[in-house]
């Protein structure tokens, strides 16, 4: 695992396997990223078969105003590679990718889930650059009407590429019950005096199928 402090250039972290063993069974969880060209970096570049970079969780992030907020990579040749990965309650936004998955045989596309995240005001939500769909049903997409795609012509949240299975999503009717989801949108609290009052602003979406009286 790899970390790199501040922002700028390169990545936030970074979870690669080595030669010497796999990068398995890690959790990120509740970090703010901002401005980095790569936010969150899984990769597998090993070219063997017996190492790869597997079963890691990604819960409860920020990741704002990156080149690709978070990004997958691996190799065009069979082998362990890039899998095992879940993505729930991340808040990626204001991202050029929000979540870009990259062309490569090893990274198993089939074992990814992408769930309960909110991606708003990136150029496109989720990039899969592979021929495998990807799983990311059950997100929200900055707008109740879904994602923007050929397949779902009346949406007016983020873009999506192909091979990304949104449906069903936040917001489209999934039931009677509402449904509240909040998506911070910044979190700067700076240098904060005892006693002091912060102000963090967030957005409150009610994704539901009824109203919330």
């Amino acid at each position: 695992v790899f970390l790199h402090s501040g922002t700028g250039t390169g990545y936030a972290i970074a979870i690669q396997s080595h030669a010497d063993g796999s990068a398995s069974y890690y959790e990120v969880t509740e970090d703010t990223i901002h401005n980095y060209s790569s936010g969150i970096r899984l990769l597998d570049y090993e070219d063997t078969t017996s190492v790869g970079t597997d079963h890691i969780i990604l819960t409860g992030n920020v990741v704002t105003a990156c080149l690709f907020g978070i990004g997958i990579d691996g190799l065009d040749e069979a082998g362990p590679g890039v899998s095992e990965i879940q993505f729930s309650g991340n808040s990626i936004h204001n991202n050029t990718v929000g979540i870009r998955l990259k062309s490569a045989r090893n990274l198993d596309i089939g074992s990814f889930a992408i769930h309960e995240n909110a991606l708003s005001g990136n150029t496109v939500a989720v990039q899969n650059l592979n021929p495998v769909a990807v799983d990311a049903a059950y997100n929200w997409w900055g707008h109740a009407s879904g994602p923007q795609h050929t397949a779902n012509p009346g949406g007016q949240g983020d873009t999506v590429s192909d091979h990304v299975d949104y449906v069903p999503w936040f917001g489209d009717t999934l039931g009677t019950a509402p449904e509240i989801l909040v998506e911070v949108t910044e979190i700067d609290f700076g240098y904060v005096h005892v006693g002091s009052p912060v102000d963090t602003t967030f957005h409150i979406y009610n994704s539901g199928g009824d109203s919330l009286i």
